[in-house]
């Protein structure tokens, strides 16, 4: 250990824990998921209710908690859990009879199957959508509600790789085209950029997602964990530890203000994810931050180093030896859409 960077490694350290839900905080996302996956069963798959293993069309079970609850990524209070349902591949033959659009008609499809069920149900006009649940988020303290978004989807025919499958799903800028969901390669992609980096692609979108909610940046999850798992990838001191923490985060800033505009490759699937530059300016600014960080962390100066961390990733950020486990707030209204 040099006399330089001496708070590095516990901040860093601290930090990634207090981002990590609590083991009742993920119990209650899958519960939440589980449960409005049953009720969808009972009305597009009564008879699957009867047997005790998977579904013959859609590989195990037919949902898939997707997003960061389904990839280990989400951030507290992680209030949003992503899934797909996947519907009978039988029930694409009344999509021809249907009068509105395909994504119009599938999410009505699934309103209705669960309005009886959760009071709080809304379509979000992209396909998806999104169920409000009285599922227990917080230890010691009054519960928060969960959003579930849902998304309807078939089962992608001769996609079997083993147990795997891949899913259709509407693309509702495509004029009810369809796109491929790939879960299983999307979590390959993202354990293989951890096997590489000692875990470094996990902790790098923990933080970047604390930081989106944080400086309130439109820049999705998917998008993030697309970034990062190339980042890590070619990223020089991929195999150091907390201690180049600091410089991790400092330098995937650099990275990211030069990728504006650009489409990258979604695991699994033939499309391709634009990622827009609405995001740049906060980028850069805390690239500048960064850099001014990891000058200081350098020195010890660790007040200097705490208030620009604190200006990337909000008070929490802890100062050495500072516990901050705490829930923190909701995303933004126009993010809730992206947050997990």
């Amino acid at each position: 250990m040099t006399p330089e960077w001496r708070y590095v490694s516990r901040r860093f350290d601290r930090f990634i824990e207090d981002l990590c839900p609590t083991e009742t905080e993920c119990r209650a996302a899958q519960a939440a998921a589980a449960e409005i996956a049953a009720c969808l069963r009972t009305r597009f798959r009564p008879l699957d209710n009867l047997l005790a293993g998977g579904f013959p069309d859609a590989g195990e079970s037919d949902y898939i908690v997707t997003g960061g609850h389904g990839k280990g990524t989400a951030v507290r209070p992680a209030s949003v859990v992503d899934m797909l349902y996947v519907f009978p591949g039988a029930s694409r033959a009344r999509l021809t009879d249907a009068s509105a659009s395909t994504a119009d008609w599938m999410a009505d499809q699934l309103e209705h199957a669960v309005g009886a069920r959760f009071a709080a149900v809304a379509a979000r006009g992209d396909g998806w959508i999104t169920v409000t649940t009285n599922e227990v988020l917080a230890e010691g303290g009054p519960g928060r509600d969960l959003a579930v978004n849902v998304l309807p989807c078939f089962p992608k025919p001769g996609s079997a790789e083993g147990r795997r499958l891949s899913y259709r799903a509407c693309d509702v800028d495509g004029l009810d085209a369809w796109r491929t969901i790939d879960p299983g390669a999307e979590r390959d992609s993202l354990r293989a950029a951890d096997e590489v980096g000692d875990g470094k692609a996990t902790h790098l979108i923990l933080m970047l997602k604390a930081w989106r909610r944080e400086r309130d940046v439109p820049l999705g999850s998917f998008a993030i964990e697309l970034l990062v798992t190339e980042f890590v990838t070619t990223w020089n001191y991929q195999r150091r530890g907390l201690l180049f923490y600091d410089w991790m985060v400092r330098d995937f800033f650099f990275w990211l203000y030069h990728q504006d505009g650009r489409a990258l490759s979604i695991p699994g699937a033939n499309d391709r994810f634009g990622l827009g530059n609405a995001w740049l300016g906060a980028a850069r600014l805390a690239f500048a931050a960064a850099r001014r960080a990891c000058d200081a962390e350098r020195q010890n100066a660790s007040d200097a180093a705490l208030g620009d961390w604190r200006g990337i990733f909000g008070s929490s950020f802890p100062a050495p030896g500072e516990r901050s486990n705490l829930p923190r707030p909701p995303a933004p209204a126009h993010l809730a859409g992206i947050a997990s």
